[in-house]
Order: structure tokens, then sequence, then C-alpha cells
């Protein structure tokens, strides 16, 4: 069998082996996760209060999902581990963890605007 045959032959059996969902670390469509936010009427100290969903709409988990957030901050405690400003207009999401096909993930954030917040960066 002549050397390129055999290359061939051993790509596409590697194709069908290994399914493209199982290949981890690349980027996927930034539509799969969806996030929603809404006013909440007003927290501690009068301050306005927002809910925010993160939901992963794709049907196959993602991981490592950002989102560009500015200057996000808040004056009640958002848990760190469901979102986490980790440098100006980078947010990450479930400490980076995989979010399952069709999970939703909320938390309330008090400030006296509303952040404009969009996802930047989703893995599979």
């Amino acid at each position: 069998m002549p050397p390129n045959a055999l290359v061939l032959l051993i790509t596409l059996i590697l194709a069908v082996a290994l399914p493209a969902s199982r290949v981890e670390g690349r980027e996927c469509d930034l539509g799969g996760v969806q996030i929603y936010q809404v006013s909440n009427g007003f927290g501690q100290g009068h301050i306005p209060e927002f809910r925010v969903q993160i939901l992963n709409a794709a049907p196959t988990p993602v991981y490592n999902v950002h989102v560009a957030c500015g200057e996000f901050a808040s004056a009640r405690l958002v848990n760190p581990h469901v979102f986490k400003r980790i440098k100006p207009n980078d947010c990450v999401v479930n400490d980076g963890k995989p979010l399952m096909a069709n999970e939703l993930l909320a938390f309330f954030y008090t400030n006296s605007r509303a952040y404009d917040l969009a996802v930047s960066h989703v893995e599979c």
C-alpha cells in the first residue's frame, strides 16, 4: 500500500473512531450560550438589583465560558464560583467548568446600572 494511502486510511479510521463531540478544547458557536438579564427591583440600601440567567442552549456541554462584562462589580456578593470578573471586560462562568446541555445558572447583582453582558468565548 502506498504511504499516502496508508495515511488516508488511518485518518478515516480515526475520524470514525473518535466522534467530533469528544474533541475538547475547540471553540464553538457563541450563540449556544445565552444571557438573559432583567431588573429585579431594589436590593439592600435601595440599590437597583438585576437577575442574570446564563443558559447553555447548545445540545452538548460547553466549558470555559467567558463573558464580556466591562468593569463588573456588585454591592451584593456574587458567588465567585458562578460568575467572577477575572480582569476588566472578562468574566468567567462556573469557574470555567462545564455547563451541561440546557443547564441554567442564575445570580443577582446590585449596582447603580445594569452591565452589558455578552458571551465572548466558549469551548466544546
